[in-house]
């Protein structure tokens, strides 16, 4: 087949949080962070770390909520994933 657009990997990009890893298209990140109001590039891009930010939160929040810790007193079956989550 020929060239499809929606399953090639060249113009993706990953973006790696802490619990997270985000692989998207290099052009939408680029067109959410153009859309923003904020007028200095370092202001738009703050926009897309505080996104990160949140969902490291959330994650770790869902994680303890769940009974799970980074302690290492917490023993191996109550300690939080290593791994990062894969969001495409």
């Amino acid at each position: 087949g020929g060239f499809d657009e929606k399953n090639c990997v060249f113009g993706a990009t990953d973006i790696a949080g802490v619990r997270e890893m985000f692989s998207l298209p290099i052009e939408g990140i680029r067109s959410g962070i153009n859309g923003q109001s904020a007028n200095s590039g370092r202001a738009k891009t703050q926009v897309l770390s505080d996104t990160l930010t949140a969902m490291d939160e959330f994650l770790t929040l869902s994680y303890q909520h769940k009974g799970l810790s980074d302690d290492p007193a917490a023993g191996e079956k109550n300690r939080m994933p290593v791994s990062r989550i894969n969001i495409r």
